[in-house]
């Protein structure tokens, strides 16, 4: 029998094994550093997140990953302070840039993460792990010798971490990891035309530009605005379970529906922040400003002309079935100009009514050109013209041309004339008081899962409406119904012989 271990040497095993599960595990390495930290359910998800983007980013998988969650919960503390030292650790020859819409707060948790990296624990962790100076790359290097500042810094083998300010340059600093935490630094700028522009501009042309082939890119931000750089991405590359390229985790602070961890009302991390404390904090804030910085909901100021609430019924059998139930079914379309990302969007939808009732039954929407408009056109009103009563298209931009190239082929194709109806908010009333009478019925997305990304997209440009960045959809929609008014009430024989081209 093996003589019993000494109480030094049991303490050295035990050590051994908490920083060898440290290495392997971004949680242990948060709790190593960090004594005391509460670490929630939530800690644990997003930790798990980011280890396996560092996974993907190692293999070369180009990884892209969103993150929404409350102030003081600890996003921060894990995401810009420890996890970039943990993977520096694991992958030391990686370059990290994390930027902030400040060089100020940029540095601050630069500051945190280098001297996490010099603290007593980190190099029995990751031996060499140790944050040292900065050498020239090249003779024509801007940097001197030696340079040891907060905003760069070196590890292991050519490993390097820079802090940078929103807007800040990149010149000669590429890197494997570009990571975005609070790219504005309050409501005010959120708000802001320009300065959303010039976020959007530094990220497209500077920022992005500097991301290496496979590395990975995470966005960590304040949802104060439906037009910032998450909803600006999101529109233009999609997420990951709609086909497109970004991975997004929301969390709001207080569930607005049953989640795999919580249920319906219950606070993020309640040993921190309990449920009554966030209530004070929305009566504080007011509704609008605590949607955007607790619940990761943007609602745009004069945004609430249609509410969720609204659009609660469903129909639970298929688009074709309803289809076929209803007494007409029309396509309405609202052209965009041009193509260019940031242009207004074409909106494509086939509704069908039944007495009262609305049912919007299919949905297409992009930034296209004429032609791809066109051939989006002619794909679907192939999907529905068995069942189709005609085709409404405002006449105006691309919408002109399209009626001008169809007509010959198509019957039934009547042109919307925007002209004498009042500007979109007032031509937006008669669908208004469809959706507030609760006749306008959606797809049960529960039972026709293929129409849940469009009805999601589609309802949160309707509830945005007007402040939000994109109107096609309502301005569709709103067009069928002016339609349908005119022909319950007997029709106007100017609008009409606008609609038929003879006037």
């Amino acid at each position: 029998m093996s003589a019993p271990l000494s109480r030094r040497t049991e303490h050295a095993v035990e050590d051994r094994a908490l920083y060898k599960r440290a290495r392997e595990d971004l949680l242990w390495w948060v709790r190593l550093t960090h004594p005391g930290y509460k670490a929630g359910w939530f800690h644990r998800v997003v930790c798990a997140e980011l280890q396996r983007f560092s996974e993907d980013v190692a293999a070369g998988r180009s990884p892209r990953l969103m993150l929404f969650a409350p102030p003081r919960h600890g996003k921060s503390a894990i995401t810009s302070q420890r996890w970039p030292g943990w993977h520096l650790g694991r992958y030391p020859g990686h370059e990290i840039v994390c930027a902030s819409y400040g060089q100020d707060l940029a540095d601050k948790n630069s500051r945190m993460a280098r001297s996490i990296l010099r603290g007593p624990v980190s190099d029995r962790v990751f031996p060499g792990i140790v944050p040292k100076r900065l050498e020239k790359r090249h003779a024509t290097d801007y940097r001197p010798n030696n340079v040891d500042k907060v905003s760069e810094w070196g590890v292991g083998t050519g490993g390097r971490y820079k802090a940078v300010g929103v807007g800040g340059p990149l010149t000669g600093d590429g890197c494997h990891i570009l990571a975005i935490d609070d790219p504005v630094k309050d409501y005010a700028d959120a708000m802001s035309p320009t300065k959303r522009e010039t976020v959007w501009d530094w990220y497209g042309s500077t920022a992005y530009t500097r991301v290496a082939p496979g590395g990975g890119v995470i966005v960590m931000l304040t949802r104060w605005h439906e037009d910032d750089l998450a909803g600006r991405l999101l529109r233009e590359e999609g997420r990951v379970d709609e086909g497109g390229t970004w991975r997004v985790l929301s969390y709001p602070a207080i569930a607005e529906e049953d989640e795999e961890y919580r249920a319906e009302g219950e606070a993020l991390h309640p040993d921190r922040w309990p449920l009554k404390s966030l209530r004070d904090k929305e009566r504080t804030l007011g509704p609008m400003k605590f949607a955007a910085l607790f619940q990761q909901r943007p609602r745009p100021a004069g945004g609430a002309l249609f509410r969720l609430e609204y659009f609660e019924r469903r129909y639970q059998c298929s688009p074709i079935a309803q289809a076929r139930d209803c007494d007409e079914v029309w396509m309405t379309i609202d052209a965009n100009r041009k193509a260019k990302p940031g242009a207004d969007y074409t909106s494509m939808q086939v509704w069908g009514r039944k007495g009262p009732d609305r049912f919007l039954l299919g949905r297409r929407a992009g930034r296209w050109d004429y032609p791809a408009l066109e051939q989006g056109f002619r794909e679907f009103h192939a999907e529905w013209q068995w069942c189709l009563g005609g085709v409404l298209v405002e006449d105006m931009a691309n919408g002109t041309a399209l009626l001008g190239q169809m007509r010959r082929e198509i019957s039934r194709m009547l042109a919307f004339q925007p002209t004498g109806k009042g500007n979109k908010v007032t031509r937006a009333n008669v669908a208004l008081a469809t959706a507030a009478a609760g006749n306008a019925v959606l797809p049960d997305v529960v039972q026709n899962p293929e129409t849940a990304a469009w009805v999601r997209q589609w309802l949160e440009q309707v509830v945005s409406f007007p402040a939000g960045a994109n109107d096609d959809d309502v301005d569709a929609w709103s067009q069928l119904e002016h339609h349908w008014l005119e022909q319950e009430q007997g029709g106007s024989m100017t609008s009409l012989a606008q609609s038929f081209g003879f006037m």
